[in-house]
C-alpha cells in the first residue's frame, strides 16, 4: 500500500506544478487580449443590432405595401360605391391591427390630410374611430411630406413623440408614420401606419444592457432618443426644455464630429471607449450594403453609440469576484485533489474488503439458489449446444424414471427411453436453435412442448425449452413437468363437452347473474335460434317466455340461487293447433370446488300432441 501511494504522489506533483505555471501564463496572456476582446464584442453587438434594426422594420413596409394595393383595387377595380369600398378597406385595416399589436393606428388620409378612416388600438384591443372623431392632420409635417411624394412612393417621419388634438400624448409614445402615397382617379390618399417604436428602443436596450456599458440611440441632428436617463430623451419635442439637459450634440461635441465624417468607428476619449455605428436610409447605400435600412426615414441616419469604461470593464474580467472565486477554487481543487489520491488509497483498500464480503454473499446466493433446485418440484435441467447434460435436479431424474446419479456429460437423447421420445425432445430442440438463429432481439426464445412417454401407464410431461447465451458459452434450460394428471383431466371434459353437443335435451347454461354462455345444437334446433344471438344475452327473458306472471319469474330465481331444483311442464299451442309440451329441469351446479359461483342449467324436453281441442290439458310449474 505505501509502494502505491509513493508512486503515485511521484506523479501527481510534477503534473499539480506543470498545471499551475501553465494556468498563470494563460491567465497573463489572457489579460493582454481583454482590451481587443472588448474592442470586437462592441463593433459585433452593432452588427447585430442593425439586423434586428430591420427585422422591426422590414414587416411594416410589407403591411404598408398590402395595404396600399388593397385600397387601389378596392378604388379602381372593385365596381363599389365610395362607402361600401370605405367599409370593406376598414375592415381590412381592423384585421391588420387585430394581428400587428406594435401598430397605434392604422389610418387613411384623403388629399386634404382629412382622416377617412383610422384604427386605433389600445392595449391589444382595436377599436374604428367613428366620422365625427376623424381629425384634420393637414397642418402635421409628416402629411404634407408624404403628399408631396411621388405616388407609389413611402415616406417616414421623423422618430419623435406621438400628438393628439394639438398635444403630446401622455405617456409619452415614441412613434414613427410609415406613409405610402396612392393616386387614384385623380385623388391622392395617405395610407398611413403608427408604429409604437418602444418595442425597438426596449429590444435595443435588452440587447446592449451588459454591464459597465451605457447604450443610446440619436437621431440626424445629434439629439437623444435613447439617452442615458429618461429625462435626456425627447428634449427636442418639449414646450419647455430643462436647462440642466442638453442633446448628445452639446455633451459630446467631439465625438458627435467624428460621427458626422465617418459611417462607423470606435473613439477613445479617457476611460471611455464609444463605438458608434450610423443607420442609413436608401438614399445614402444600397439595401443589400452594411448599415442600411430598408426605408426613407425623414431624421436618417441614426446612430447606435456605446459607452464602455475600458479600466473597469478589464479590471471586471481580469480582476473580478467571478474570477478570483474561480481561482481560489482551482486552488482548492488542486489540494483537494492531492488529498482526494490519499482519500482515495484508502477507500481502495476497503473496495478490495468489500469485495471479499461481495464474493462470500455471492457464493451464500448461489447455494441458496442450489438448494431451491434441490427442492424444486419442476425438473431442471441445464444443456450445452450437443445436448449433453451439465445440471440436473432430483425432481428431473424422478419425472424422467432415470437413475438418482449424476448424468453431466452425458447425452440426453441417449438417456431417454422410446424412439418417439427422443425424435420429438431432438425437433424441440430444433425448433428453439431455428426461432434463436431468426430472432434478431436480445430477447432468449420459449419453445413449449407436451411429450408422452411410454410405459404400463401413459404420462405426459410438459418441457419448456429456453436457450441463453452467456459470455463464453450458450446453454439451453429445459423446464419439465408432469402434467399427466392435467391430461387425463382434459379428456374427460371433452366427453363431457361432446356429450352435450350430442345431447337430444336442450341445455342451456348461465352464470350466477343469468348471462347465458352456453347453449347446445338441441337449443338451437328446438327454439328456432342460433348460439351466436343468446350468448351473452340475459336468461330472464327466456324464463319470462315459460311463466305465467313475474311473481313466478321472480320465486323461481330465488329457488335457483338457493341451490334447488325447479322441475315443471310447459304447453304451447302451435300454430298448426297442435299442442308442445315442455318439461323443464332448472338446477344449478358449482362452477370450481370451493368458490361460491353457481352457475345455472336449463334442460328443456319437448313433446307433440293433438289439437287442443282434441287433447285438453293443464300447463304450469309443479
Amino acid at each position: 500500500m505505501k509502494v502505491v501511494l509513493l508512486r503515485f504522489l511521484v506523479l501527481l506533483i510534477p503534473l499539480l506544478s506543470l498545471t499551475a505555471v501553465a494556468s498563470y501564463y494563460i491567465y497573463q496572456e489572457d489579460a493582454k487580449q481583454l482590451k481587443q476582446r472588448i474592442h470586437e464584442r462592441e463593433q459585433s453587438r452593432h452588427i447585430s443590432s442593425l439586423h434586428i434594426t430591420r427585422l422591426h422594420f422590414s414587416p411594416i413596409l410589407e403591411d404598408l405595401h398590402y395595404l396600399s394595393e388593397k385600397s387601389r383595387e378596392e378604388f379602381v377595380l372593385s365596381g363599389h360605391s365610395f362607402d361600401e369600398s370605405l367599409t370593406i378597406l376598414t375592415a381590412t385595416f381592423k384585421r391588420l391591427a387585430n394581428t400587428r399589436r406594435y401598430y397605434d393606428q392604422v389610418r387613411l388620409l384623403d388629399e386634404n390630410g382629412q382622416e377617412v378612416i383610422r384604427i386605433n388600438s389600445v392595449d391589444g384591443n382595436t377599436t374604428v374611430v367613428p366620422d365625427k372623431q376623424l381629425q384634420d392632420k393637414s397642418h402635421r409635417p409628416y402629411v404634407v411630406e408624404a403628399l408631396n411624394i411621388p405616388p407609389g412612393q413611402i415616406y417616414t417621419s421623423p422618430f419623435d413623440l406621438n400628438m393628439e388634438n394639438g398635444r403630446i400624448e401622455l405617456p409619452y409614445k415614441p412613434m414613427i408614420r410609415f406613409f405610402s402615397h396612392l393616386k387614384v382617379n385623380g385623388k391622392s390618399y395617405l395610407v398611413g401606419l403608427n408604429y409604437l417604436g418602444m418595442d425597438y428602443l426596449n429590444e435595443l436596450t435588452q440587447q446592449y444592457g451588459w454591464q459597465n456599458s451605457q447604450n443610446w440611440l440619436v437621431n440626424n441632428e445629434g439629439q437623444w432618443l435613447l439617452g442615458p436617463d429618461r429625462t435626456s430623451a425627447w428634449q427636442f419635442m418639449l414646450p419647455s426644455n430643462n436647462p440642466a439637459v442638453t442633446d448628445f450634440n452639446q455633451d459630446f461635441p467631439t465625438l458627435w464630429q467624428q460621427i458626422q465624417l465617418n459611417a462607423k468607428g470606435q473613439f477613445i476619449s479617457g476611460d471611455y471607449l464609444y463605438t458608434f455605428t450610423r443607420f442609413f436610409s436608401g438614399k445614402g447605400f444600397s439595401g443589400d450594403k452594411p448599415f442600411t435600412l430598408p426605408f426613407d426615414g425623414a431624421d436618417l441616419p441614426w446612430t447606435i453609440i456605446s459607452r464602455v469604461n475600458l479600466t473597469n470593464a478589464i479590471d471586471e474580467l481580469a480582476f473580478s469576484q467571478q474570477r478570483i472565486i474561480k481561482f481560489v477554487a482551482f486552488v482548492i481543487l488542486i489540494l483537494a485533489l492531492l488529498s482526494g489520491c490519499i482519500v482515495l488509497t484508502w477507500h481502495l483498500s476497503q473496495m478490495l474488503n468489500a469485495q471479499r464480503r461481495l464474493t462470500r454473499n455471492v457464493e451464500d446466493a448461489a447455494l441458496k439458489y442450489q438448494t431451491v433446485l434441490t427442492s424444486a418440484p419442476d425438473g431442471l435441467i441445464t444443456l450445452d449446444m450437443q445436448m449433453n447434460v451439465l445440471t440436473m435436479n432430483p425432481a428431473a431424474h424422478k419425472i424422467l424414471m432415470l437413475p438418482n446419479k449424476s448424468l453431466s456429460g452425458k447425452n440426453l437423447l441417449r438417456l431417454v427411453a422410446g424412439g418417439k421420445t427422443r425424435k420429438q425432445l431432438k425437433e424441440l430442440i430444433d425448433d428453439l436453435h431455428e426461432r434463436k438463429v431468426g430472432q434478431s432481439n436480445e430477447a432468449s426464445p420459449v419453445v413449449k412442448a407436451t411429450i408422452q412417454l411410454r410405459g404400463i401407464r401413459p404420462r405426459y410431461i410438459e418441457i419448456i425449452a429456453t436457450e441463453t447465451t452467456y459470455s463464453e458459452s450458450d446453454e439451453i434450460l429445459l423446464n419439465i413437468r408432469d402434467v399427466t394428471e392435467w391430461s387425463l383431466r382434459e379428456d374427460k371434459l371433452k366427453s363431457l363437452s361432446r356429450a352435450l353437443e350430442q345431447s337430444n335435451d336442450a341445455i342451456i347454461i348461465t352464470d350466477y347473474k343469468g348471462i347465458v354462455e352456453y347453449v347446445n345444437p338441441s337449443f338451437e334446433k328446438q327454439n328456432g335460434v342460433r348460439s351466436k344471438e343468446i350468448v351473452g344475452t340475459q336468461s330472464t327473458r327466456l324464463l319470462r317466455q315459460s311463466l305465467p306472471s313475474n311473481h313466478e319469474l321472480i320465486k323461481v330465481q330465488e329457488q335457483l340461487k338457493l341451490g334447488m331444483t325447479v322441475q315443471r311442464v310447459i304447453a304451447h299451442e302451435q300454430d298448426d293447433k297442435d299442442v308442445l309440451y315442455e318439461e323443464k329441469i332448472d338446477f344449478t351446479y358449482t362452477q370450481q370446488q370451493g368458490q361460491n359461483q353457481p352457475l345455472y342449467l336449463d334442460r328443456e324436453r319437448h313433446y307433440r300432441t293433438g289439437s287442443v281441442r282434441d287433447t285438453p290439458a293443464k300447463a304450469g310449474p309443479f
